[in-house]
């Protein structure tokens, strides 16, 4: 969304500037040709007073009036003038290039509706209009006329009333009719030294139907637009809209506008009211479906690859508005984003300062569509390559995003991002001179739940990240299988995490890594290594005899907790516990995010059980602890057993053995002396009886 936010700034910034530059050297020359006009009609040879003119004009606007050709006067049925090249002055200080230039104009009324106080106007031609509009590095313009307007103000006319202005005019009006306006190859240049921006119009026309109160006048521009907003680029424009004025001046309606440049075709309805007694206006806005790239690739701005080629293709809106000088609402706001709609009201505040607050609600949202390509290299090419990327810059817009000041409400139906899959979004967020803040944010994702707040400060150099988050309940497998296309881990899992960093690159933001996290996992087992069948089979190596067949690489387990600490990148720990079926498991070690690899000591002791994965056939391990090291790439860890524990078993058993049939030969030639003993005493006992009887 952060590209769609700045383009509609860029854009509603070219809309404001160009309506500005139009209506001010609009303004100013059909002035200048009604004051001529007014003046010379009255004349039979205008050219006699060209100097009491220009004396006039010096005087009431401290402007020069240059008058290059002769005017022609036409007397009847029509009064008017035209006029050949016209150069009106700037103020001093803005140099040598004339405020309004014009090659030739012509403006003329019907004498007999004059009579009748009816207006009646012929089109009124202007050609070869050439504004300057300036702004210097003070930020003092070239079409301030506020000296001289308060000059004027010290001296009012007799007998003028300001409240009866707005009747006169509504009357002047009601009175007048204009069959139309014809601008031609007429040039606008707005430069502005304060904020080093410049926009020029070039090959500029205006054309218009007839003017009449309350009636919709059709108007046609065309020009071709340049400056600093399009560097190197130039953009053609044609737009056609409707125009309705009511006949007290006090409201203006424009609907159908259409826009055209170059492969880009942008149609809307709409209805804009405005109230020049009170400055408000409202309106309503609906922009049909079209395809925003064209203008992207016009105004240069460069969009990056995308996974989906037929992402930011299509886009249309319904918008409602109101507002006046100081604010403007959005009361109904309705986007269409390729698959995803919009919903909500927004409200930003003009003056004194600016700010926004908005309640806006998203169906859906795939920002996996609009980010790059995933690679297709393998994970151990992604390792290889790591250093490569690692210094990839951010380019995070830090002035625009100091330059936010708003404050709202954001709900997502569904989210997917990095392969993640999370629903009932709802958020708030805040910004304020490059603070930027989610809190709270609660979610639904995998079956479980999660809370925190996420933060942004963007205010120095070094933007500075952060995230605090409880998960509870969630299901480790499908989350592991759609983040890392793995089933590292699985069963159900509480996740707590504080974790900050800061940089404006990836490996900087690695390497600046610090915080925390705690996590239990409950039924579940660790999928790549069988600690019962690891043992099993050096067991059965150690022992000389066949080796089984390896078992489904897991090891299921009842509990699994542990606390990590990162530091500078670095994740530690030193109090893995796990319960299995028939062993316990411990752990301590690291894994070094800067260099993408972890050293990590396992240690297993075996527990009687009477049923598990393989735990009969290690009843003789019963009590032993085996260490196992896992050490290497993150990607492709090496796992080794130690098997210094089962060789000490075996070793005992042999003894045992041993010891155990020593025993038996003992006890044998015992029980055999005892009984040769015996028998020898039972046939000397017989003898002695023997001799007794």
């Amino acid at each position: 969304m952060r590209t769609h936010a700045v383009i509609q700034h860029h854009q509603g910034y070219q809309v404001k500037k160009t309506i500005k530059i139009i209506s001010i050297a609009l303004g100013a020359s059909l002035i200048i040709l009604t004051l001529l006009a007014t003046y010379v009609a009255v004349t039979f040879d205008p050219n006699d007073y060209r100097e009491t003119i220009s004396s006039q004009v010096k005087a009431e606007t401290g402007r020069i009036l240059s008058l290059d050709d002769d005017l022609e006067l036409q007397l009847f049925p029509w009064i008017g003038v035209k006029l050949g090249a016209v150069r009106l002055s700037g103020p001093p200080n803005f140099g040598d290039a004339p405020f309004i230039a014009i090659h030739s104009a012509s403006i003329k009324a019907r004498l007999l509706p004059l009579l009748q106080q009816r207006i009646e106007v012929d089109t009124i031609i202007l050609d070869g209009l050439v504004a300057n509009l300036i702004t210097n590095a003070n930020g003092d313009n070239n079409w301030d006329f506020s000296q001289t307007d308060a000059q004027s103000a010290t001296a009012p006319e007799q007998g003028s009333n300001l409240s009866e202005r707005p009747k006169t005019s509504s009357a002047i009006l009601a009175n007048l009719a204009i069959n139309g306006i014809d601008i031609s190859n007429a040039t606008l240049i707005w430069s502005d030294a304060q904020n080093q921006n410049d926009i020029k119009l070039e090959s500029f026309s205006l054309k218009t139907s007839a003017i009449k109160p309350n009636n919709p006048i059709a108007i046609k521009l065309e020009t071709t637009v340049s400056g600093s907003p399009l560097p190197g680029q130039s953009l053609n424009l044609t737009l056609s809209t409707h125009l309705t004025i009511s006949d007290d001046i006090q409201s203006l309606k424009l609907d159908q506008l259409h826009i055209q440049s170059g492969d880009l075709q942008l149609s809307a309805l709409i209805e804009v009211e405005a109230n020049l007694a009170s400055n408000q206006f409202s309106g309503q806005i609906a922009l049909t479906p079209f395809n925003p790239k064209p203008l992207l690739g016009q105004l240069a701005i460069k969009l990056p690859t995308m996974s989906d080629p037929a992402a930011l293709s299509k886009i249309s809106a319904d918008i409602s508005l109101t507002g006046d000088p100081s604010q403007i609402s959005i009361n109904k706001l309705a986007i269409k984003l390729d698959d995803t709609s919009v919903t909500g009201t927004a409200k930003h505040q003009l003056k004194p300062n600016s700010f926004s607050t908005f309640t806006l609600a998203i169906d859906q949202l795939d920002l996996d569509r609009y980010l790059a390509p995933a690679s297709d290299q393998s994970p151990t090419k992604q390792s290889n390559s790591a250093t490569n990327t690692a210094t990839t810059t951010l380019d995070l817009p830090l002035d625009a995003l100091r330059s936010l000041d708003l404050n709202g409400q954001l709900d997502i139906g569904a989210l997917t991002v990095a392969g993640l899959h999370t629903k009932n979004i709802t958020t708030r967020l805040s910004a304020a001179k490059g603070l930027i803040q989610l809190a709270p944010v609660e979610a639904e994702l995998y079956q479980g739940k999660t809370k925190g707040q996420l933060q942004l400060d963007a205010r120095s150099a070094q933007p500075d990240f952060s995230i605090k988050q409880q998960l509870t309940g969630f299901q480790a497998k499908p989350f592991m299988h759609d983040l890392l296309d793995s089933e590292l881990v699985s069963g159900q899992a509480n996740l707590d995490l504080a974790l900050r960093t800061q940089g404006n690159t990836i490996d900087h933001l690695i390497s600046n890594l610090n915080g925390n996290t705690q996590f239990t996992f409950t039924d579940g087992a660790i999928k790549g290594i069988n600690v019962a069948d690891r043992v099993r089979q050096a067991q059965a190596k150690l022992e000389k005899r066949a080796v089984p067949d390896q078992a489904l690489q897991q090891t299921d387990f009842t509990t699994l907790s542990a606390n990590i600490i990162f530091t500078n990148g670095v994740a530690s720990n030193d109090d893995l516990k796990a319960m299995a079926p028939f062993l316990r498991l411990g752990g301590k070690g690291s894994a070094n995010l800067n260099t993408m690899t972890m050293d990590y000591h396992l240690s297993a002791t075996i527990v009687k059980e009477d049923k598990g994965q393989g735990g009969s056939d290690l009843d003789a391990l019963r009590g032993k602890t085996i260490p196992i090291r896992i050490q290497g790439p993150l990607s492709q860890p090496a796992i080794k057993l130690d098997s210094s524990v089962i060789k000490n078993q075996i070793k005992e058993k042999a003894q045992q053995k041993i010891t155990d049939q020593v025993e038996q030969k003992t006890e044998a030639i015992k029980s055999q002396v005892q009984e040769k003993a015996k028998d020898a005493v039972n046939d000397k006992l017989k003898q002695k009886l023997k001799q007794l009887f």
